[in-house]
């Protein structure tokens, strides 16, 4: 027999609470526990972010509990897992990782079927960066470290195999925002570079350098549209686009870890100067 599970993946909290984008993820997944395979595995993901107090599972929960009892349902709870110390997407899966194979629903479970609830945006991304770097993508990983413990995990390469959540936001911001995301394939190109050079082939960070050019222009001309002030943010994006430039002919480790840092910051001050999240209230909520 196939044991099902349901995965949504975590949405930094603001001000301690869920964001816009979080409930979206929390709403529709509510919406569709009504409709959940009989034994289902529910699992949702999220820590303590930097300059937070609040675990994102922990908070997430609490609101699908309260949206489930408006439509009179209850779920059990040992057929909840609250995985509460990652940090990030890749950290949701690892840290999961150890607590589905210490499940006593699962020790002598040998199938899973694994689906992830997330941002259509998101789970777009992780699909496409795992078919980009085959043997290096997350839900790889994820399913061989199961696999070593036994379970046979079926984790579908495409979104029709997954849960996605419609995105709460529309307009120029919105749009900016989603195009920053994109650059994440480049990110992981140069953290996969770090970790084994030899692994990664002069087409594959060609067509990423390609690819990120492309979404830095549309990025550029979005925020032209968007903020009243976009002269920082254009400034942002130009050391973005000397980064990249630059990425194709650095020589040593040392400086790809430096040109590496570089893009982390600059990515997260992007970030949360783009992400609508960032003017939600808790009277919004």
């Amino acid at each position: 027999m196939q044991q099902e599970l349901w995965v949504l993946l975590g949405k930094r909290l603001i001000n301690n609470d869920i964001s816009g984008e979080g409930l979206a993820r929390v709403r529709f997944l509510a919406a569709q526990l009504a409709q959940a395979p009989e034994g289902c595995l529910l699992a949702i993901c999220g820590g303590i972010m930097p300059g937070s107090q609040v675990r994102e599972a922990d908070c997430f929960w609490r609101h699908c509990q309260g949206l489930l009892l408006e439509q009179g349902l209850h779920w059990p709870r040992e057929r909840l897992i609250l995985e509460n110390r990652s940090t990030s997407t890749k950290e949701n899966l690892q840290y999961l990782a150890g607590l589905l194979l210490r499940h006593p629903r699962l020790a002598q479970q040998a199938q899973l079927r694994l689906r992830l609830v997330s941002s259509e945006h998101h789970l777009q991304r992780i699909l496409g960066i795992q078919q980009r770097f085959p043997r290096r993508g997350l839900l790889l990983q994820l399913q061989n470290s199961l696999g070593r413990a036994g379970i046979n995990a079926q984790i579908g390469g495409s979104i029709e195999n997954h849960l996605p959540a419609p995105y709460p936001y529309q307009g120029t911001r919105a749009q900016a925002y989603l195009e920053l995301q994109q650059l994440t394939h480049w990110r992981v190109y140069l953290d996969l570079l770090l970790l084994d050079p030899r692994a990664m082939d002069r087409q594959q960070g060609t067509e990423v350098r390609a690819m990120t050019a492309q979404s830095l222009n549309r990025l550029e001309h979005l925020t032209q549209q968007g903020p009243s002030d976009p002269g920082e943010l254009r400034a942002a994006i130009h050391s973005l686009q000397a980064l990249l430039q630059q990425s194709s002919s650095l020589s040593g480790p040392e400086q790809l870890q430096q040109l590496r840092q570089q893009v982390e910051a600059i990515f997260q001050q992007l970030s949360r100067e783009l992400d609508p999240d960032q003017d939600l209230t808790s009277q919004d909520r």
